[in-house]
């Protein structure tokens, strides 16, 4: 596995054995594995110096029993975003602790601009009312979330520590993508759309509405986000 001319080394399980993984528990749980075996002088070529090369920052489905209670002709969106901020200002500071945006949306932890605007997306996107989506967070539970760089990073994104992290556990990325089992895949921001292309695969993408819309901490009006996706939306055919 190269990066940028850099040998940044390889995962210890195959795509085949990544196959055989049949939740997203077990997963996480090699994944974490993953992390801690990576060699010291393979992390420092694409590290962030500011983050230990065990962190390790849960995501996936944020109520799999609402999420799993979906039917057609409801379709199942998978928010994907770049990496946690885990410093010690972001929302996402607690790392190793759980999966943050599970308790937001279970009510154990209170919301913030980032897990509001998601849950605004999604109304607008299910509902078709882009004028009056539903910003509560009530329908939050409903989404499954993940960020590709699971070490988490600080509130700038390094963007060669993403694109090498993205190229190197692009198995486990694919592999969670599989288990989620969405319908449309939301992208999170500039450049992850291009990511997952690049490095998952445009055929592994395939069975699947692929969309691009702002960060949701990007800062400008709901209204400007919302508006964007529902240009994304108009231009899939998923909304008239």
């Amino acid at each position: 596995m190269r990066a940028t001319g850099a040998d940044i080394g390889r995962v210890k399980r195959t795509d085949r054995e990544l196959g055989a993984v049949t939740s997203l528990g077990a997963l996480m749980d090699c994944w974490r594995r993953e992390h801690r075996a990576e060699q010291p002088h393979h992390y420092r070529l694409y590290a962030n110096v500011q983050v230990n090369s065990c962190s390790f920052v849960k995501d996936g489905i944020l109520s799999p029993r609402r999420y799993t209670a979906l039917q057609a002709p409801a379709k199942r969106y998978l928010f994907i975003s770049k990496e946690a901020n885990i410093s010690t200002d972001g929302e996402e500071s607690w790392c190793g602790k759980g999966f943050w945006l599970r308790e937001v949306a279970a009510g154990s932890c209170p919301q913030t601009n980032f897990s509001r605007r998601l849950g605004m997306l999604y109304s607008a996107a299910v509902s078709g009312d882009f004028a009056r989506p539903d910003k509560s967070g009530s329908l939050l539970p409903e989404i499954a979330f993940m960020n590709l760089n699971k070490r988490g990073g600080a509130s700038r994104c390094c963007w060669h520590t993403l694109r090498c992290y993205t190229q190197k556990y692009a198995g486990y990325i694919r592999r969670e993508i599989e288990l989620i089992g969405p319908q449309v895949i939301v992208c999170c921001g500039g450049g992850v759309q291009n990511l997952l292309e690049q490095y998952v695969g445009a055929d592994a993408l395939r069975p699947y509405t692929v969309l691009s819309v702002y960060h949701p901490s990007y800062r400008c009006a709901d209204e400007k986000h919302l508006a964007k996706l529902h240009d994304r939306l108009l231009a899939r055919g998923l909304y008239r």
